[in-house]
């Protein structure tokens, strides 16, 4: 029966069980459990995600064979895709923290601008009084 190295996980399997027994009906067993529908030469076994034990019997006159096979399952990088989302995520938070102290600087400067416009405009208002007093 194929396969017969580690696959990765997440993936479609398909295993294949081949005989030359005459009238020879397959019936598979997957972790010991009977597949009911399944008898087919292939199984296929969809998004595999942990170790499975996957049995093919075939009866015949010549009485019943078996033969088993153990799926070996390489994990896949759940951490580093973690990593990846923890560092995109710390990345726009400090784009966005730069961007807000940006734009926070700029309204302090233009505060500030206005604040010595309406000083610079009470002196003049201040300078027009005293030079209108004087005339009386």
């Amino acid at each position: 029966m194929k396969p017969t190295s580690p696959v990765n996980e997440d993936s479609d399997v398909t295993v294949t069980c081949t005989h030359d027994l005459p009238n020879g009906s397959i019936s598979w067993l997957q972790d010991n459990e009977l597949q009911k529908g399944e008898n087919k030469e292939t199984f296929q076994i969809k998004n595999i995600l942990e170790e499975k034990n996957i049995s093919c019997n075939v009866k015949s006159v010549c009485g019943v064979l078996s033969s088993t096979i153990t799926i070996t399952v390489k994990a896949g990088n759940h951490m580093m895709i973690i990593m990846i989302c923890v560092g995109g995520a710390a990345a726009l938070l400090m784009l966005f923290a730069v961007g807000m102290k940006i734009v926070l600087r700029r309204g302090q400067v233009q505060s500030q601008a206005r604040k010595r416009q309406r000083q610079q405009n009470m002196e003049n208002i201040h300078s027009t009084v005293n030079t209108v007093t004087s005339y009386y």
